[in-house]
């Protein structure tokens, strides 16, 4: 069995026990033939205050992706251009995906800077598992869902993680936009972000490098729509995050934090930079608006509704 960065692996049914840098021990749960971390117990063994987390976090990832492609030996994992690729794609598919994740990856952290004056550091390796099977991707991805919700999505960036990654159910026509989106989300994970602000600053940088995304996002009467719903709702279900995760709210709370953000970086450029920089999702971002924009939540909102 493949160690990868492990010093020790041990093997049952039901979990994978791994050493990693002679220091830290790193649990695999088996679910459906895939192998997840626990991931609090592991970072839980780290102290705040080490200076070595990113070599950690890049030692448990390198481990756990070894163990899982011997495990699971359908699955390869392939290094290139900065980038992991965990997959049971042909190598000429796995070529392809790292020449299109490299290009998206390089022109967003143009994008970060220019526009929000963030940083996205390409030395860092950043991760990708790909899934030939449909099958495959929701046996995976529905280990990171709550109870009720469904992985019907066509990508997703998993956050609780031992490393933050990307997962494709396959190659379709919105791969490009799929990436940009995802890897916007990891290329902002460093901030505290509200995510009503996270959202909006993703939608725009994907508006920005997929033409195609820019077309399908700005529809006259959606906005109309958008803005007759959010009018008759309180806002802080907005605010809050949980609209993101409502049925019935979620396409609105898409809509209004793209187009606040897309204003701001059109008539505030430089307050938009401030606040991507200070907001904080622990009070939604409130002190950093008055702050950089001079205004609160619901008079930034009120620009666009048009009430405060």
């Amino acid at each position: 069995m493949s160690q990868g960065n492990s010093d020790d692996a041990e093997v049952d049914k039901q979990s994978v026990r791994i050493s990693i840098l002679n220091k830290y021990l790193l649990i695999l749960d088996v679910e459906h033939g895939m192998l997840h971390p626990r991931v609090d117990e592991f970072w839980s063994q780290i102290p705040d205050d080490d200076v070595s987390h990113a070599s950690i976090m890049a030692a448990a990832t390198e481990a756990w992706l070894q163990e899982f492609a011997s495990y699971a030996s359908q699955f390869q994992l392939t290094h290139a251009a900065g980038i992991r690729l965990f997959s049971d794609a042909s190598s000429t598919i796995a070529a392809q995906v790292i020449q299109t994740v490299d290009r998206i990856r390089k022109r967003l952290a143009e994008v970060l800077w220019q526009a929000f004056e963030v940083k996205y550091d390409l030395t860092c390796a950043d991760t990708v598992l790909l899934f030939s099977r449909h099958e495959d991707y929701i046996s995976y991805y529905s280990h990171y869902l709550s109870e009720g919700e469904f992985a019907s999505s066509g990508g997703v960036c998993i956050r609780n993680h031992i490393s933050p990654h990307i997962v494709l159910p396959y190659l379709h026509w919105a791969v490009d936009q799929t990436l940009t989106h995802e890897f916007a989300h990891i290329g902002i994970s460093p901030i505290p972000l509200p995510l009503w602000l996270e959202e909006g600053v993703v939608q725009v940088i994907e508006s920005m490098l997929v033409p195609s995304a820019s077309a399908l996002q700005y529809n006259v009467a959606d906005l109309i729509e958008t803005k007759r719903y959010w009018r008759s709702r309180p806002l802080q279900s907005f605010w809050s995050g949980e609209a993101f995760f409502d049925v019935d709210a979620q396409e609105h709370a898409y809509r209004l934090s793209r187009v606040l953000v897309r204003t701001m970086l059109a008539d505030q450029p430089r307050e938009l930079a401030r606040l991507v920089k200070t907001a904080s999702y622990v009070d939604q971002g409130e002190s950093a608006a008055q702050v950089a924009l001079n205004m609160s939540l619901d008079q930034l909102a009120g620009t666009f509704l048009g009430v405060c």
